[in-house]
Order: C-alpha cells, then sequence, then structure tokens
C-alpha cells in the first residue's frame, strides 16, 4: 500500500510541475448565450499539456449534458478527469474537436480550505461586514451554535 501511495504522489508532484510550468492561456473558447436544450457539449475533443506529445491527454471523448441531467466522471488516477473539467473550463485548448458551454460555469473544489484566522474572517473573506449575509451563511454552513439541553 505504501508503494502505491507513494507512485501516486509521484505521479501527482510531475503533475503539478508540469501544470506550474506551463505558458498562461486565455480561454480558448467563448460561453454561449444559455441555450434550454443544452448546457454543455463536447464532440470528438482530443487535446494533449504538452504540445510536443505524442499521447494525447484526452482523446476522442463526446458527450452532451442537457437541463436536468448529471454527469459523474469517475476513474483512476491518471485517466484524465482533471483534464476534462480543464477542458470544460476552457484552460485545456483542444488539438481536434470543440466545446461547447451554453450560460455561466464553475468550478468549485472537493478540497475545503481556510485561512488562518476566526471564522468570521473566512467568512467575510476581505469584504465589509453585512450582518444578513454573514447570519444566511452561518446557517447555510450548519455553524450555528447548538444547545446541549436534552
Amino acid at each position: 500500500m505504501a508503494i502505491e501511495k507513494v507512485s501516486e504522489a509521484v505521479v501527482s508532484i510531475q503533475r503539478i510541475k508540469n501544470f506550474l510550468l506551463l505558458d498562461e492561456i486565455t480561454q480558448c473558447y467563448p460561453l454561449l448565450p444559455s441555450d434550454s436544450k443544452m448546457i454543455v457539449d463536447v464532440q470528438a475533443f482530443t487535446a494533449s499539456w504538452e504540445k510536443a506529445s505524442e499521447t494525447p491527454s484526452l482523446q476522442g471523448i463526446s458527450f452532451t449534458v442537457r437541463p436536468g441531467e448529471l454527469l459523474a466522471v469517475v476513474g483512476p488516477v491518471g485517466a484524465g478527469k482533471s483534464s476534462l473539467l480543464s477542458a470544460l473550463l476552457g484552460e485545456l485548448p483542444p488539438s481536434q474537436g470543440q466545446v461547447s458551454v451554453h450560460g455561466r460555469i464553475a468550478y468549485v473544489s472537493q478540497q475545503p480550505w481556510v485561512f488562518p484566522g476566526t471564522v468570521k474572517s473566512n467568512i467575510l473573506f476581505g469584504k465589509k461586514y453585512e450582518e444578513d449575509r454573514y447570519e444566511e451563511v452561518i446557517r447555510a454552513c450548519a455553524l450555528e451554535e447548538v444547545s446541549n439541553d436534552f
């Protein structure tokens, strides 16, 4: 098990290094106006993080996501899940095929993070204190004090 974790760490570190050494890019496709028939349309998408790479990171991917549908992307380390998300965000330009995104999209990491400091400073995130908004966030995050009276 230790060997497996070390090998996954080596692969992850190499990916981070490669990512940090990439040139800055702008979004490679425009966001289209909202379309009630589809949200995301990916057709024959092939792309590689390294321009000179003979083996693409993603190859021949096609799918469509319509309103109300759920698409799950699963697979082992190195299968291309993060590359697919990067393609949808416009950070991985296609060598073939196309990506169409209708409406607005956002990426929300699965990894939680907080800044050193108080809960309040992490909620405000440098913005002006607004009691209603602050209380709304406290409720939404289930951070209200709970009575221990039984």
